[in-house]
């Protein structure tokens, strides 16, 4: 929701958005039990990119078994591609969004809704299907973190759409990363999750479910977003902090795990009125802003809870997060000074992340700085909109689609390969270009 248009909420700090009736139904129960867990495998200050190690478990063993399975099964069903502006069906894949202005190549296209249907076809055609994505060009078996950036990047496109066949595709490969003991682990083996479970990747996926629920209205993507949370809190820790990964022998505070655990739990208070999830948010924003938020509102990395370090690092998506959890927290007080932080941390970034500096960054994190920055003010569509043209003529390659000029930034750091996680958060900046503005407070 962009700040012209708010309205302080009323003191119960409802959204705008109410729940079908009998939602509450489905509040939270009793809070879970803190824990301290045990150590075991990763550092905390490893570079992004190798952060999901325990995910390349994905694929080996049964988790082979099940891909043989999924191959001789029948292909997923597609969405098809609706013209922006009459809505008319031209079929699916990538020329059939090219009929829908009549041109050649998808460097003419111009609506940000058919941008968007092209960036996402693309990824099908290259990095698919849906049913089998790839990590990257060149390896298969997609791990949680990026598949839940696809589901979103589906779920955006499919607001402008109506059709929600690609989010119901890979909602249900989502599944298969779900553990016995709840939450989603990093990757797959046989039919359940593997891996260290990562409490990051499960606050992203949580927004996923949150935000269909306020898309669509369906109270079982509101029970999937509270039975993540409901996992999540068992990486809560005495102070109110939460951990970034399980088992970690350098348990750590990050800003990338703590930012989207207070919008998810503030987006559940919205929905069901629920205390407990407001309590834990205040917890959560307390530890995030005590350790992290550094003197001019950016935000380091992460806190090492062993030795005290701060990791000052700063990635794009990492001031994405406090700027929307600050900005939940004016819609749901009315408090001024939740706004104020918000705008600092917005104005501080904006020094760093210049044109160059977003450039160079990973689309996937640009995704999440972005669609935050532009629900805090409308002036901030301008940073997207130059943003998204430049990718649009010098990141794409014409012949495919993908985003891999090789001046631009990669969260995958694989030269000449393309990251599926990219090419998601690309896909999601282009469909919420075309998103009414007046919808905007449904993203998060």
């Amino acid at each position: 929701m962009m700040v012209s248009s708010i309205r302080p909420q009323a003191s119960s700090g409802l959204s705008a958005y109410a729940p079908p009736p009998g939602s509450k139904n489905l509040a939270s129960p009793e809070p879970a039990d803190e824990v301290s867990l045990g150590t075991r495998i990763l550092e905390a200050a490893e570079p992004r990119r190798l952060r999901k190690g325990a995910g390349v478990l994905a694929g080996i063993g049964l988790a082979l078994t099940l891909t043989g399975v999924v191959q001789l099964m029948p292909p997923a069903p597609a969405a098809a591609v609706h013209c922006a502006s009459s809505n008319v069906v031209t079929g699916h894949g990538r020329e059939a969004v090219l009929q829908c202005e009549g041109v050649t190549s998808p460097t003419e296209l111009k609506n940000p809704q058919n941008r968007a249907q092209y960036a996402f076809e693309a990824l099908r055609a290259e990095l698919g299907p849906l049913s089998n994505l790839s990590e990257y060009q060149g390896r298969k078996n997609i791990t949680a973190w990026p598949l839940g950036q696809v589901l979103a990047a589906s779920l955006d496109t499919a607001k402008l759409t109506g059709d929600y066949t690609d989010f119901e595709t890979l909602s249900k490969q989502m599944d298969r990363y779900l553990t016995p003991g709840g939450g989603y682990a990093p990757g797959t083996i046989g039919l359940f999750g593997n891996g260290d479970r990562y409490f990051d990747d499960n606050a992203w996926i949580g927004l996923v479910y949150v935000q269909a629920y306020a898309q669509t209205g369906n109270t079982e993507y509101l029970a999937r977003a509270q039975s993540t949370f409901g996992f999540m809190e068992t990486g809560i820790q005495p102070d109110g902090g939460i951990l970034w990964v399980e088992n970690s022998e350098s348990p750590s505070y990050n800003t990338c795990t703590h930012g989207p655990a207070i919008e998810l739990a503030l987006r559940l208070y919205q929905a069901t009125g629920n205390e407990h999830y407001k309590d834990r948010a205040q917890k959560l924003t307390d530890v995030m802003d005590s350790k992290l938020r550094q003197a001019d509102g950016m935000y380091a990395d992460n806190y090492n809870l062993g030795s005290g370090h701060v990791d000052p690092k700063h990635y794009s998506y990492n001031q994405g997060t406090p700027i929307g959890a600050h900005l939940l927290w004016y819609q749901v007080t009315g408090d001024e000074h939740h706004l104020e932080l918000a705008k600092q941390t917005a104005e501080s970034s904006l020094k760093e992340f210049t044109p160059e500096g977003l450039w160079k960054a990973s689309p996937a994190f640009n995704a999440i700085f972005l669609r935050n920055l532009i629900q805090l003010d409308p002036k901030y569509r301008d940073v997207l909109d130059t943003h998204l043209e430049h990718a649009w003529q010098h990141g794409m390659d014409p012949g495919t689609g993908l985003f891999n000029a090789s001046d631009m930034g990669q969260y995958e750091h694989q030269p000449g390969k393309m990251g599926t996680i990219d090419q998601a958060g690309l896909t999601q900046l282009y469909a919420l270009q075309a998103w009414p503005a007046s919808d905007l407070h449904q993203v998060s």
